[in-house]
């Protein structure tokens, strides 16, 4: 029987390698991109918040608030909203993989 395709086993790691390397390539690619999107969608919904409450920092402003405490309470509620999605994506990641999933334990 002859035998076809003979390759050296340092031929045959890098091909491993080469493959497991393309798919850390693309997760790592997926995984900034998720961050960018996430990013901007935060971004849009703080400029809502912050255009929506314009007037009122204004009048707040004039009767003499002081211009950190505006800014305070404008990062108050974005973190608000950064730690109500987090706390979501807990329970979803919690509710679909069970509470210690197999592919987080080392």
């Amino acid at each position: 029987m002859p035998v076809y395709a003979i390759r050296s086993m340092q031929e045959v790691v890098e091909r491993t390698l080469n493959s497991q390397k393309l798919i850390d390539i693309l997760l790592t690619s997926f995984a900034i991109l998720a961050l960018i999107l996430a990013a901007v969608g935060i971004y849009g919904v703080m400029s809502v918040f912050v255009t929506s409450r314009t007037r009122e920092f204004g009048i707040r402003l004039a009767v003499g608030a002081q211009p950190l405490n505006l800014l305070l309470s404008v990062l108050q509620q974005g973190m608000l909203l950064a730690l109500g999605g987090i706390a979501v994506g807990l329970v979803e990641l919690t509710c679909s993989h069970g509470p210690f999933p197999a592919c987080c334990t080392t």
